[in-house]
């Protein structure tokens, strides 16, 4: 399920934690891209619910699984994210 977020939100958004880049996982969540972090954060009605106390922690294998799942689908993701990819060489 994809996201119901505008691309030009969904483009905008960080992490409020670390202010790293997110990606959208199968789920349609948000989920920090900082590895120590591992944040995902709930889209309910297409409204994201950016609150640190209220994300979800994954934990390493499950936030490994959503960044393999992201990087597999490039077309759903933030461009901040994209880009970020393209620079370090991973895509």
């Amino acid at each position: 399920m994809a996201t119901t977020l505008p691309r030009e939100l969904l483009d905008i958004l960080i992490c409020p934690e670390t202010r790293a880049p997110l990606v959208v996982d199968a789920q349609g969540h948000l989920v920090s891209t900082d590895a120590a972090c591992r944040r995902r954060y709930s889209v309910e009605d297409g409204i994201p619910n950016m609150l640190i106390e209220d994300a979800e922690v994954l934990s390493e294998s499950e936030h490994a699984e959503v960044l393999a799942w992201a990087k597999a689908n490039p077309d759903a993701q933030p461009a901040a994210t994209r880009a970020a990819w393209k620079s370090a060489g991973a895509n």
